[in-house]
């Protein structure tokens, strides 16, 4: 198992600081929201100017290097690499062959899963029946996503339209 969050924590009083004001905000609605999502902090890939500092395929590589490391293996290892998300940071080519080409390790399969919330279950279980089925001893499977480039508060007043909606829970 491998993970990667970017950023450093961002707390539930910084939300603001680092993503914008929706709509002038309501400080009632945002407490509410925030108290019932139980979420403490967060991370994103934008810097303190909400500019991106890391693309998906970045998230992703790193998780697949950390992964790997921790098995005590080389990417030359890995016979499947399998990745899912939602959105890619380009239309072509996939996903995961942007990923290959940041993780490296050579010639092997690679699989691109789409779906929204199964794409990362999809690469996991094509993962699994290739090494089930004998076809790889090793292969890798990892989810990514990268909403923090949409969740700027100006990016969300331009789709809210004056509606006042919080950006935040």
């Amino acid at each position: 198992m491998g993970a990667y969050l970017p950023g450093d924590p961002v707390d539930n009083d910084h939300l603001e600081q680092r993503l914008g004001v929706l709509n002038g905000g309501s400080e009632r609605l945002r407490a509410r929201m925030l108290e019932a999502n139980g979420i403490v902090t967060r991370h994103y890939a934008l810097d303190e100017r909400g500019n991106t500092t890391m693309l998906n395929e970045e998230l992703a590589a790193r998780a697949i290097r950390a992964a790997v490391q921790q098995r005590g293996l080389s990417l030359e290892d890995v016979g499947m690499l399998a990745v899912g998300t939602t959105q890619a940071d380009l239309p072509v080519p996939g996903f995961a062959s942007m990923v290959h080409g940041l993780v490296g390790g050579g010639p092997k399969e690679i699989l691109t899963a789409g779906g929204v919330c199964c794409s990362g279950i999809s690469a996991l279980k094509a993962a699994e029946d290739a090494v089930r089925l004998d076809r790889h001893r090793v292969a890798v499977a990892a989810g990514s996503e990268l909403v923090s480039r949409a969740l700027r508060a100006t990016r969300l007043e331009t789709a809210t339209r004056g509606d006042r909606r919080s950006a935040f829970g």
